[in-house]
């Protein structure tokens, strides 16, 4: 069972934006780790499935909290962009209505225990409540209960939070380390994705 108590998202998935270097366009770097249960089990996932990818792997879409959201959300089918939409109207527009039928089709789903994150063309969003999409102004992005340690630990691991050596991936492996560390429902084996 995943979800635990109300409005509790548990483990954590977090996204580090990094930017485009030489031929490598910019993208966005997923961590997340494999805990599925509340306080009274630990079940762990053995594919990393709590998140997904879709449209050639430029699109990942990561939950928390309930394992089944993440069901429903990967069966939905989820449209591309066109090419007179602007990334905020396609994200906030055809991408949030696909995944909101996607995930109301279960009444069983409560939105208070979950939580979701996406990585599209470079940035990370968060998806609110009320199906808005957002975007951080800072470089990073992390949701479930391993969330503020996860994007403190981010936070200072980036350029703007003073730290200039090494990568992305280096920053995230890191963060997810003081994470397991520090937060008791954050563990198992991680999971990690380069979204471009």
């Amino acid at each position: 069972m995943a979800g635990g108590r109300r409005g509790l998202a548990v483990s954590v998935i977090a996204a580090i934006e990094y930017p485009a270097r030489g031929t490598r366009p910019a993208g966005v770097y997923v961590g997340a780790d494999s805990f599925i249960g509340d306080a009274m089990s630990g079940d762990r996932l053995r594919n990393g499935g709590k998140f997904f990818l879709r449209h050639g792997r430029r699109l990942l879409v990561g939950c928390t909290g309930s394992y089944r959201v993440t069901q429903l959300a990967s069966g939905a089918v989820l449209p591309v962009q066109e090419a007179w939409q602007s990334t905020d109207d396609y994200l906030c527009g055809p991408l949030a209505r696909a995944l909101r039928l996607a995930v109301n089709a279960d009444r069983g789903v409560r939105r208070a225990d979950w939580a979701m994150i996406l990585a599209y063309r470079g940035r990370a969003y968060e998806v609110q409540r009320d199906w808005s999409i957002v975007s951080s102004q800072w470089p990073v992005c992390a949701i479930g209960c391993g969330a503020p340690v996860t994007g403190g630990a981010l936070d200072a691991l980036t350029p703007e939070g003073g730290w200039t050596r090494g990568t992305a991936r280096a920053a995230m492996r890191a963060a997810l380390r003081i994470a397991e560390r520090r937060c008791p429902m954050v563990r198992g084996k991680m999971w990690y994705e380069d979204v471009v």
